[in-house]
């Protein structure tokens, strides 16, 4: 068969198969692709910066120091935006016997207690090292058997049976660490240090990490003069 006869019947053949029985052409099909939907950029998570010191109600009080404080030694010094504590080379012109030539002041303020700080502190003069952090308020410190300034006379001793009573007279119990103290003051319900008066619910008022192991430097009598609060002297 001629080449142009094949052509023609492969041609008649296509479209004999575009037709319907009736003789209609039949409708062509054409499938539009569909629509690929906009992708949508997942946030990106990105941490906060640091603004500030941890929050203080994060930092344990032990025999040892508060957080990583230590008693015995100097606290380091990075930053003052985030350090926990910092170096104020005025100290208390109020009580200069016991704070000369500065003090460690803890960088934050706590508007909500009686003091304008969390705790406080006393170091050496000389080596800057830490003698004393003290605890003056049921502020979110706890010890590292969960007793805080509110806690009772019976949870204390409960938490800390081998805390020792400081003296005849006095209701100030320690606390023994490999180094320093735990000293925590529960006075009786009626305001006295005599032992023989206190009871099971009497509260603590105040706790310190010391180097010394009576009340020593450790009371809260030197505040008064070196805080700012209304409430305090």
């Amino acid at each position: 068969m001629p080449v142009a006869a094949v052509a023609l019947v492969a041609t008649a053949f296509v479209l004999t198969g575009c037709v319907t029985s009736g003789g209609e052409p039949m409708p062509i099909q054409t499938s539009t692709p569909s629509a690929t939907p906009a992708l949508t950029p997942s946030p990106t998570s990105s941490s906060s910066p640091v603004t500030g010191p941890p929050p203080w109600s994060s930092l344990v009080l032990s025999a040892d120091g508060l957080g990583p404080l230590r008693i015995g030694a100097a606290p380091v010094e990075s930053d003052p935006s985030t350090d926990i504590v910092v170096w104020d080379a005025d100290g208390c012109p109020a009580n200069t016997e016991l704070l000369p030539g500065g003090m460690w002041v803890a960088n934050y303020t706590d508007l909500h207690s009686r003091y304008s700080r969390p705790f406080y502190m006393v170091a050496d003069p000389d080596s800057r090292a830490l003698t004393v952090i003290a605890v003056y308020d049921d502020n979110g410190i706890n010890t590292d058997r969960g007793i805080h300034v509110g806690s009772t006379r019976a949870d204390f001793l409960a938490a800390y049976p081998e805390a020792a009573a400081v003296g005849d007279e006095w209701s100030v119990y320690a606390v023994s660490g490999p180094a320093s103290y735990l000293v925590v003051d529960i006075p009786a319900a009626d305001g006295g240090y005599d032992q023989a008066d206190s009871l099971p619910t009497d509260p603590v008022v105040d706790m310190a990490a010391t180097a010394y192991g009576d009340s020593g430097l450790y009371g809260g009598h030197w505040i008064s003069a070196c805080d700012p609060s209304p409430e305090a002297g």
